[in-house]
């Protein structure tokens, strides 16, 4: 029981910190700051969580599941890590910038991928998913 105590706790700890660096970039964004709020979250994804964004941007498949799962991130932490994503590509979108529409088209990803592992479809994923497909059939 106390093992199982300590695994909750880790994983809410990593919630609490993947939402305050998500909130940091949105933050730096609303400010103007894209680039420099994305350099931000992305040296502390890597230095407090251990993610580094370009291999999550590399990997697909089953490969990207095992290197999430290897994190520990739940459902909740993938529709965060979706927002960050989103919206750190969102700006560069319209100039059909290819690392842009990697990072939407990774940001729709991980939203199925929350899906499958909650074994739920939420309607805010369902909404979120129908937002950047028309996000994504606009840039092409």
């Amino acid at each position: 029981m106390e093992r199982r105590d300590l695994i909750q706790d880790e994983i809410e700890q990593l919630g609490r910190v993947l939402g305050k660096i998500v909130a940091t970039f949105l933050g730096m964004k609303s400010q103007g700051n894209v680039q420099a709020g994305i350099e931000t979250a992305e040296q502390q994804l890597q230095s407090q969580l251990d993610l580094d964004v370009n291999r999550l941007l590399e990997l697909e498949g089953r490969d990207l599941i095992d290197y999430l799962q290897g994190l520990r991130f739940t459902a909740d932490h993938l529709e965060d890590l979706s927002t960050y994503l989103l919206e750190s590509g969102q700006d560069q979108l319209a100039d059909c910038d290819p690392e842009a529409v990697l990072r939407v088209q990774k940001a729709m990803e991980l939203l199925d991928i929350a899906d499958e592992l909650s074994k739920t479809a939420s309607l805010e994923r369902m909404a979120k998913k129908s937002m950047i497909k028309e996000l994504l059939d606009k840039s092409n």
